[in-house]
């Protein structure tokens, strides 16, 4: 590597330090938290030499502090404000260095860039060095349409393949005359210092001081210590774009590519011959960068928008498979003792638990400690052969009417769509079109069904034995502490969600967590698949705790299994992709303390959002909410209410109370950054049940009302749970 590429990469890691984050076009699809970069280990590039600086010359570009055009641009130094930014001569000794015009020479190039430059035509949007012309590759001596010269007499050339894998010229090189080459450029720092940690098994980066540091980037990702898959690389030699792009990402992670120049039709052909679902043009594109993943999923537009194959690669650098040790515990603690358990209660034919045989304590037992030593349980037979058939003909007749929607298209219609407004939908990630095998981060199709709803009539066979499970595991005394405290807080039942993932799209699901805007504390998920194999895919896998690529658990969507984990950011997990069609019933069990008001609200209550998530769920018939649902106000003012409207009253009764009773609380606690105590610990029932029925109503309120966010609020995020006095939380508020 020259010295101008390795200041530049330098540059580019300075960058993400001084970012404090990961680059927001790969983590946002991983739907994880924000974490900052760390500085990377110090046995990384060979140190710059003093001053160099990596000099744009000959290629004219605009100075982004005066707008003037220059053939002699400089990208700003590390540490500075304007680390990767091109200024022109006078304003980079001014910016840079303070001084006069006249003070400084203009530094001559590296010689390898200066040859380099030499070896082809000047690089421009339309053409890159490459010629399309026959003749012969002076490396593996195979003819070729398009060729580069490798000499600057023009007396050796060599093929696409070659060039990529030619160590002796750069890609830094190109990728700094591209538009936004130099964030693509962080974005790659970025995934060697997450590859890095994978690969010694630690979090990836977090925690950035800010204050920069040496600026050496973390080195290059020959391969990982597990198995993987390649992806297959589709490039066009004679398109600026295409080719630069490909010969950094082939330079950064071969290992984990196959790349294929389009010209070369045969190779092409016999590629894609396993894929013959996705149509040529597709991925064969002139001036195009593409891709296929082994599932057979392709993405292109890559040349233009290159995050998401970044967030494949990742997904390929950073998550190894389950760990088999691991696994091994698990399945000796839990799978073992069930199945032994449900065996003895099958030839119990007479016991009252041959039907629930996981009613028994010995189960609950084994279950209740899976939740808190592994974070998810599995429970094989759930129901009867009757029962799981009778839910299996609704499913398929649910798909089979047109019921089930696309789940992108069912989430858009929200306010609060977690993927945002198509305006912000780059490189088309959310596969708006709904081209088949196309990349997209979510491929489901849905529909929610109430309890008892005429769509699907054996709903509530489900619905009953979940609330049956759930019972018995908050009330076993011999249960876990830990999943009986947290089981206790269940207040609602979320409508249950039929879930199709068709095998002709490949479909799957993006890493995510479920507490996104419900405040969900349990997931539950009972799958309706007769003989699976390990061949169709389509596993739901469970990450560990928070943003760690390291994977826990892959579980097969068998039919019959009950899949329990926690709601929270213990259990991130996705759907791979499904080679057979694939059916599930997804319900959650949600927290009576929804959070009322959200941090942009100023204090209005965010009804249209509340209404619509007490709507779809409700009252968990194992909850003590006798008094909690008792509306205590006038009968005039429940008059012309409809059932609904007043199951819907009680539901947002049982939200204030909860919500004021932990602020009362919390207030009686203490703050939990000074310690200060507030307020008093009582809640006014009567005027809560009020807003209640106004609300139920469609009339909007305001948390004043509620009597709360006085003298304090809760935090967000992970100090969602930590009350903040009304001092602490200006403090803080005014730091962000």
């Amino acid at each position: 590597m020259g010295l101008w590429s390795c200041h530049l990469e330098c540059a580019a890691w300075e960058a993400c330090i001084e970012d404090g984050h990961r680059v927001k076009s790969v983590s946002n699809l991983a739907n994880s938290k924000k974490q900052g970069v760390a500085v990377a280990p110090s046995s990384v590039q060979p140190a710059l030499a003093a001053g160099s600086k990596p000099i744009a010359v000959g290629v004219e570009r605009r100075c982004e502090v005066c707008s003037t055009f220059s053939n002699g641009c400089r990208l700003g130094q590390p540490g500075s404000q304007w680390v990767g930014r091109w200024l022109c001569q006078v304003c980079w000794r001014r910016k840079i260095h303070k001084i006069g015009q006249d003070s400084c020479e203009v530094a001559e190039p590296p010689s390898h860039l200066q040859a380099l430059r030499l070896s082809g035509p000047a690089l421009t949007e339309k053409h890159s060095a490459f010629q399309h012309r026959e003749g012969t590759c002076c490396t593996c001596g195979k003819s070729s349409r398009v060729i580069i010269r490798s000499t600057a007499d023009g007396a050796a050339f060599l093929c696409g393949s070659c060039w990529l894998s030619d160590d002796s010229t750069d890609s830094h090189q190109g990728l700094a005359d591209l538009e936004g080459g130099f964030d693509i450029l962080r974005q790659v720092m970025l995934l060697r210092a997450a590859a890095h940690a994978a690969a010694t098994g630690k979090p990836e980066p977090a925690g950035v001081n800010g204050q920069g540091g040496a600026g050496l980037a973390p080195p290059r990702v020959l391969d990982q210590p597990w198995p993987h898959e390649r992806i297959l690389l589709i490039w066009d030699a004679l398109g600026l774009r295409s080719s630069v792009l490909a010969k950094l990402v082939c330079q950064e992670f071969g290992a984990f590519l196959q790349c294929i120049e389009l010209h070369d039709e045969p190779s092409v052909a016999e590629l894609l011959f396993p894929y013959p679902e996705i149509e040529s043009e597709e991925v064969v594109r002139e001036g195009g960068l593409s891709a296929v993943l082994s599932d057979g999923i392709f993405i292109n537009g890559c040349e233009e928008n290159p995050r998401v194959l970044l967030f494949e690669l990742k997904y390929l650098l950073t998550s190894c498979p389950p760990d088999a040790a691991e696994a091994e515990r698990f399945e000796r603690a839990v799978l073992v003792p069930l199945a032994s358990l449900r065996k003895c209660s099958a030839g119990r034919r007479t016991a009252v638990v041959s039907h629930r045989w996981w009613l028994g304590s010995e189960a609950l037992e084994v279950a209740s400690a899976s939740l808190t030593d592994f974070k998810f349980c599995l429970l094989d037979d759930f129901l009867t052969d009757g029962e799981l058939r009778a839910l299996q003909n609704d499913a398929l007749s649910l798909h089979r009417s047109g019921h089930l929607e696309r789940g992108i298209t069912e989430q858009r219609q929200g306010e609060h769509s977690f993927f945002g407004s198509e305006s912000k939908n780059e490189g088309d990630f959310l596969n708006i079109g709904e081209k088949p095998r196309k990349w997209t981060v979510q491929g489901d199709h849905r529909l929610w069904l109430r309890d008892p709803d005429p769509r699907a009539p054996q709903i509530s066979l489900l619905t009953a034995a979940l609330d049956q499970l759930l019972i018995a595991l908050g009330s076993q005394s011999s249960a876990a502490e830990d999943t009986r405290q947290r089981l206790g807080r269940i207040a609602f039942r979320e409508n249950t969600m039929v879930g199709f993932y068709p095998a002709e799209t490949r479909a799957r699901y993006m890493r995510h967590c479920d507490t996104c805007g419900r405040r969900a504390i349990l997931t539950a998920i009972f799958y309706l698949n007769d003989s699976w194999q390990s061949e169709h895919g389509g596993f739901l896998r469970l990450f560990h705790d928070g943003s760690s690529p390291k994977v826990r658990y892959d579980v097969a969507p068998e039919a019959n299994r009950l899949l329990l984990f926690w709601s929270t950011d213990e259990c991130p997990h996705e759907v791979r992709a499904a080679h057979r069609d694939r059916f599930a019933m997804t319900t959650w069990f949600l927290d009576g303390g929804q959070r009322i008001q959200r941090e942009d609200d100023e204090g209005e209550g965010d009804l249209n959002h509340l209404t619509g998530l007490l709507r779809n769920a409700s009252l968990f018939a194992g909850a003590d909410l006798e008094e909690e649902t008792d509306l205590r106000v006038s009968p005039a003012a429940l008059r012309g209410m409809g059932s609904d409207q007043l199951a819907l009253a009680k539901r947002f009764l049982v939200t204030f109370l909860r919500q004021a009773k932990a602020e009362a609380a919390a207030r009686l606690a203490g703050c939990s950054s000074c310690g200060s105590v507030s307020g008093s610990g009582s809640v006014d029932a009567a005027g809560l049940s009020t807003v209640a029925a106004n609300a139920a109503a469609g009339r909007s309120f305001t948390t004043a009302s509620l009597g709360l966010g006085v003298g304090g609020k809760f935090g967000t995020g992970e100090f969602a749970d930590k009350w903040f006095c009304s001092r602490c939380w200006s403090e803080w508020d005014g730091q962000r």
